[in-house]
């Protein structure tokens, strides 16, 4: 628009076909998952609370279906070194054919209404550069797996509206030509509002979003020393943390993971102007027991799967430049 004010808006409009088919088996043989798997009996004229039923030949469902998703963004430099941004875009998750042995359904398009604004600049004649941001996330038919009462099985759901505000702030300061140091700073809310558009309490009413930390956090410096010859050390010790997350949408106690903090240092030596470079490193310093995600295919059947982060962890690399 100006020299300084620019305005972009874009979309896409999309056709999809989709198809989706079941087809359950049975070859006279007791299977756990297929026939006992929730105190059925073996009989595939009567497969009631089977959790993978058989069916007489493949079953299936196609759909059509249409959308438009799109964003606008106005920035404004205010000088060489700062500029502003706001946003709004409409995001979109296509339609889910979920067919079973029994029925089928069509799992609404997740809509996102996204806004956002920040800043971005630089100070100290370029050596502290800063970016803030703040967004907020407005979901309609929000998709999520929900136990299903019948079977105990977790089956795409739509999980109703829900919300997600937050903000983010990320620093790096170059102190000089051998020493600079960074930070970062997320804060996010989301949740799955208390009702519908029609006022009904929704099945995951204040439930907090799976991996989805309220605060997580991240700090290092790099230092470095010149020895004369091309030969340089240096130190790069760093810091992350992140708060309380849960594993699954339904929230469920011990299928969470608590806050906690990670550390990690790397070091080494580089010779010939940077042409070699022998570094050693410790990941997880602190060696921190943590998940990093739990529930999966075992909380099919009440055993939750438990995965655990990585440990202290050693290394070497020796690089070369050619």
């Amino acid at each position: 628009m100006t020299d300084r004010f620019d305005i972009t808006v874009g979309a896409r409009a999309s056709f999809e076909d989709v198809r989706a088919g079941y087809n359950g088996q049975f070859f006279g043989v007791p299977s756990f998952l297929g026939l006992f798997g929730l105190g059925g009996s073996p009989n595939p004229a009567n497969p009631q609370n089977i959790l993978f039923a058989p069916t007489d030949g493949v079953l299936s469902r196609s759909e059509n279906f249409e959308s438009v998703v799109g964003r606008a963004v106005a920035s404004y430099r205010f000088t060489n070194d700062a500029s502003g941004y706001l946003s709004v875009s409409r995001g979109r998750r296509p339609n889910v054919v979920n067919i079973n042995a029994f029925s089928s359904e069509v799992i609404a398009a997740e809509i996102v209404w996204s806004y956002e604004g920040g800043f971005k600049g630089a100070l100290a004649d370029g050596r502290l550069v800063y970016d803030v941001a703040a967004y907020y996330y407005d979901y309609s038919n929000f998709q999520t797996s929900i136990r299903d009462d019948d079977t105990q099985r977790f089956v795409p759901a739509n999980g109703g509206n829900s919300n997600a505000k937050g903000a983010e702030a990320s620093l790096l300061w170059q102190a000089n030509d051998n020493a600079q140091a960074f930070f970062n700073y997320g804060y996010v809310d989301a949740q799955f509002n208390q009702r519908d558009d029609d006022g009904n309490v929704q099945e995951l009413a204040g439930n907090r979003f799976r991996l989805t930390a309220r605060h997580s956090a991240s700090a290092g410096i790099d230092v470095s020393a010149d020895l004369g010859n091309g030969v340089q050390l240096y130190l790069r010790p760093s810091w992350n943390v992140r708060s309380h997350v849960f594993f699954e949408d339904p929230n469920f106690a011990d299928i969470e993971q608590g806050g906690y903090a990670l550390y990690n240092l790397s070091a080494g030596i580089r010779f010939d102007d940077g042409r070699w470079d022998l570094r050693g490193n410790v990941s997880n310093l602190g060696n921190k027991r943590y998940l990093i995600d739990a529930g999966n295919t075992g909380e099919l059947f009440g055993t939750p799967t438990f995965i655990l982060g990585s440990p202290r962890f050693y290394g070497f690399t020796l690089t070369g430049r050619f």
